[in-house]
C-alpha cells in the first residue's frame, strides 16, 4: 500500500502485522507517482462540481432574494449538502 499526502515517522501495528510497507509520497509527486489523479480524477471531479454549482444555481433561479444573498447562501451551504445535491442530480 502507498499513502499519499502522509507525513511523520508512524508506521501503525496494523502495517507491520499485515506485513505492508509503509511509504509516504514525495510531497509534489502525486501527478507523476498516481496519474489517475490527474488524468482521471481531476476532469471528474470538475465536472461534478460543474454540476453541483448548475444544480444550484437552478435551485435559487426563481428566489425573491437579491443576487447577492442568493450567492451567498450558496457559498455558505455545507459540503454534505453540496455532496447530496451532486449525488440526486447524477443518479
Amino acid at each position: 500500500h502507498v499513502i499519499d499526502g502522509v507525513c511523520g515517522e508512524f508506521v501503525s501495528t496494523e502495517y507491520l502485522e499485515a506485513l505492508t510497507l509503509y511509504m509516504p509520497l514525495p510531497k509534489n509527486t502525486t501527478g507523476v507517482l498516481q496519474p489517475l489523479d490527474v488524468g482521471i480524477m481531476g476532469p471528474f471531479k470538475k465536472k461534478l462540481r460543474s454540476l453541483a454549482l448548475a444544480s444550484e444555481i437552478e435551485g435559487f433561479r426563481d428566489s425573491s432574494l437579491p443576487l447577492r444573498e442568493r450567492l451567498l447562501a450558496l457559498m455558505r451551504r455545507p459540503a454534505y449538502e453540496k455532496r447530496q445535491i451532486v449525488v440526486k442530480r447524477v443518479a
